[in-house]
């Protein structure tokens, strides 16, 4: 049986606020390491789509780039490249993950009228809160961490319904950061709520994201892990994307034979990637 080809749909370069990785820099790792089909996915959050606006929106602690968020800029960064490698075995594509759309709907819509690729939905943050990876759980008491990760399911449920996405991603991201903290938590509490986002993506033929980050984070798992995977197909879901949430080239590609197991396991035979916004799907 012959290896399937190495997909990462899931990176993100110095465009990106919490990464200072060159674009040439991960498209040469992505050469070197041989894998076939190569998605820079940068952050546009909140629809922040300018260095200045993302500065309004949250007090970093990281250390201010120029191109931090810049979303027209980097769309013409990697347009370029792809002319540039026209020739390379990587097939380069030319993604955004588009973080909480229906926080600025229509800055979304703005954005969405560039031909990207593919577009990542996602939700780091619910409605009035910071990212989760800033929230300080040691002051919040049981019942307040529950009502934050509710309202989380309930506006990812709300995103998954827009659909306006390819694929959806690390729909489980809060526990990455629980897990981090230290936090106790009991997965099974939100499994209706997951479930109905599931549906939702299988009914509308969306994409469902596996993403292979934390399996070298301290959470050890998938994000979602394998069993919301296997629901999924379960659920008639026939796309899934791969993506190793890479923020620099040493991560690039990582998890991703892992998490064709995953796939493999959960009853799915094909992983998808997308071009032009239409889906295209390789064997496992």
């Amino acid at each position: 049986m012959s290896q399937p080809q190495l997909i990462d749909c899931h990176t993100h370069t110095a465009f990106s606020y919490d990464s200072d990785a060159g674009l040439d820099e991960m498209y040469g790792r992505a050469e070197k390491l041989g894998i076939s089909v190569y998605a820079v996915t940068d952050h546009c959050d909140h629809c922040c789509d300018t260095p200045e606006e993302q500065l309004i929106q949250y007090d970093f602690e990281f250390e201010r780039s120029e191109y931090w968020e810049d979303t027209e800029a980097a769309f013409r960064a990697v347009m370029a490249l792809k002319e540039q490698e026209a020739d390379s075995p990587v097939k380069i594509l030319n993604g955004i993950e588009l973080g909480e759309p229906l926080q600025d709907l229509k800055k979304a819509e703005r954005i969405l009228t560039r031909p990207y690729d593919m577009v990542i939905g996602s939700l780091h943050n619910i409605s009035g809160f910071p990212d989760f990876y800033f929230l300080d759980f040691s002051t919040m008491s049981r019942l307040e961490l529950r009502e934050v990760m509710v309202n989380y399911f309930l506006e990812l449920t709300e995103l998954a319904k827009w659909n306006r996405f390819d694929t959806l991603a690390h729909i489980t991201y809060p526990f990455r950061y629980l897990k981090e903290r230290n936090v106790s938590y009991d997965m099974t509490y939100y499994d209706d709520m997951i479930e109905q986002v599931l549906k939702i993506l299988a009914d509308s033929g969306k994409a469902l994201e596996l993403n292979t980050s934390g399996l070298r984070q301290k959470i050890q798992s998938t994000l979602p892990e394998e069993r919301y995977v296997r629901r999924f197909r379960e659920l008639g879901g026939e796309l899934v994307t791969i993506g190793s949430d890479a923020h620099d080239p040493a991560a690039l590609g990582t998890g991703i034979l892992e998490g064709y197991d995953i796939l493999r396991r959960a009853g799915f035979r094909y992983v998808a990637y997308y071009e032009h916004r239409r889906p295209v799907q390789t064997a496992l």
